[in-house]
């Protein structure tokens, strides 16, 4: 049952907001495919000296942001979708929880290397 609240313009914008996340992490994704290729035929130190550089740090900031944004708006979706209004609004806190906390995880790990 979808959410009688949600306006017809939050739903766009909610809409537009998948689309725009997912068409980011296109380019993102190919280049973290390309680190991981070259991570098979690099050492240890190699893979460090590249992580440090700022352009791939931050990258990969960026690409754990966006799938945890991507994958919050997506779980949003579906909890509206498939859980009654009573567990709806506590699915959704909790899922987005989650993604804060992951997301978090992930940018202090990555400033810490």
């Amino acid at each position: 049952m979808k959410n009688p609240l949600l306006t017809p313009h939050l739903a766009h914008f909610h809409w537009l907001q998948q689309r725009l996340s997912a068409l980011c992490l296109l380019p993102l994704s190919y280049w973290l495919l390309m680190f991981a290729e070259r991570c098979l035929h690099a050492s240890y130190s190699e893979m460090l000296s590249w992580l440090h550089l700022p352009i791939n740090k931050y990258g990969l900031i960026a690409w754990f942001l966006l799938v945890c944004y991507h994958g919050a708006l997506g779980m949003q979706v579906i909890f509206e979708d498939y859980i009654s209004r009573t567990r709806q609004q506590l699915a959704i806190w909790v899922s987005n929880t989650f993604f804060t906390g992951l997301a978090l995880g992930a940018v202090l790990f990555f400033v810490q290397i």
